[in-house]
């Protein structure tokens, strides 16, 4: 080392030794500082986070105020009418076979279209037609007789009762003495209930106008099969027998 640096060194050791203590601690300060930042934007970005959901839960907790329990239990259990659950293929075999009585019709055939399994929870794949209304299908085709204005009655009621119908190809042939014999498809819809909770984020909203004139008039459909309540949604229990009076 040259003797002008030793000098030097000799000369200002003290300030030298404060000069690097401090440079030591503004070092040593920095190093902290960091994670101490970045800690604390985190705890920052956690809170924003935290009151918008605290936000959502408060708007969802003041909608389901508003809200009648009993009367949303009613409404679940109309729709569940219209549109079950499951399958229920006894249901629609009942609402056919009930829908023609009353109307004055003698049913003489009626096949479930690849019914597939019954059971709710089985794993199937939805056609395109099925995912664009977010529902099953159930297809059947049925044969009815009698007097032709009875059978034209048989179409009218099958559009206005409670498990929601739709009716597709109709070929009807007309007889001597006025009667006629009906051939049809028609589907019936199933949509499974879902299985998890929403996001908390995901916000909810009341029932629209148009939403409650529709439970409107679905409550104004007759349902062709017997029901029982037990303890919460619609319990379907249809007849042992749904082609016996």
């Amino acid at each position: 080392m040259p003797k002008s640096i030793r000098r030097f060194i000799r000369a200002n050791g003290s300030l030298l030794l404060s000069i690097g203590m401090i440079a030591i601690a503004v070092t040593g300060g920095w190093w902290g500082l960091v994670p101490f930042g970045r800690n604390v934007w985190t705890l920052y970005t956690n809170t924003q986070k935290l009151r918008t959901q605290v936000g959502v839960l408060e708007n969802k907790y003041a909608v389901l105020s508003s809200l009648d329990q009993a009367s949303l239990a009613q409404d679940g259990d109309e729709l569940l009418r219209a549109i079950p659950a499951e399958k229920e293929v006894a249901t629609l075999l009942s609402t056919l076979e009930q829908t023609t009585i009353t109307s004055g019709l003698s049913l003489s055939h009626l096949t479930i279209v690849s019914p597939g399994s019954l059971a709710t929870g089985a794993a199937e794949r939805q056609t395109k037609e099925e995912k664009a209304i977010g529902a099953g299908i159930i297809s059947s085709t049925i044969s009815v007789e009698g007097p032709l204005p009875e059978v034209k009655q048989f179409l009218s009621t099958l559009q206005r009762i409670r498990r929601l119908l739709r009716v597709g190809d109709v070929q009807i042939s007309v007889r001597e003495g006025a009667s006629a014999r009906a051939q049809l498809t028609i589907d019936a819809f199933y949509q499974p209930l879902p299985t998890a909770l929403g996001d908390i984020t995901s916000k909810i909203v009341p029932f629209s106008a148009a939403q409650e004139d529709l439970l409107v008039q679905l409550r104004s459909f007759p349902v062709a099969y017997q029901t029982q309540r037990e303890n919460g949604p619609a319990f379907f229990a249809p007849k042992q027998n749904p082609f016996t009076p």
